[in-house]
């Protein structure tokens, strides 16, 4: 005989919205992985005294890197990437670059790799995985937040 006043026995229904969340969101509505690029876009300021700091590598390289790997194996983007004439250009700009460090004979050499890799593919790759990022309005007013407060 049940009169309704005790609780229920038995597992408790799950809220529907707590099953869409994945692994890579947390409790503010912002996944890991937007939260990682934006500390590696804050730690990129130290990027040249990391040795200083006692650091053997830039806080950012690790950072902005497993940002975008988690956002990319992430399947449940809302954001498809779009092709722009821009992105076109800036490919240009990267094959143009390659061959240049090709004809030169610089392939082999490390630092001509280094900063191909960290002043062309790095930014060219945030360029274009943007969107993926900063789809929603308060993940482009942290991204602000972010800027204004490094400067």
């Amino acid at each position: 005989m049940s009169t309704g006043i005790l609780p229920r026995r038995g597992p408790r229904p799950i809220p529907q919205e707590a099953t869409r969340r994945g692994l890579l969101d947390r409790p503010g509505g912002v996944p890991l992985p937007v939260w990682l690029l934006l500390l590696g876009l804050a730690a990129d300021v130290f990027n040249g005294s990391s040795g200083h700091l006692g650091l053997p590598l830039s806080p950012d390289r690790v950072l902005i890197p497993l940002a975008l790997l988690l956002m990319a194996c992430d399947g449940r983007r809302k954001t498809h990437l779009r092709w722009t004439h821009l992105h076109t250009i800036m490919a240009v700009l990267l094959a143009w670059a390659f061959a240049s460090m090709a004809w030169y004979g610089n392939i082999t050499d490390e630092v001509a790799w280094y900063g191909f890799v960290d002043r062309l593919l790095m930014p060219f790759v945030l360029y274009v995985t943007a969107p993926w990022f900063f789809d929603e309005t308060r993940h482009r007013d942290l991204l602000l937040a972010t800027l204004t407060a490094i400067g």
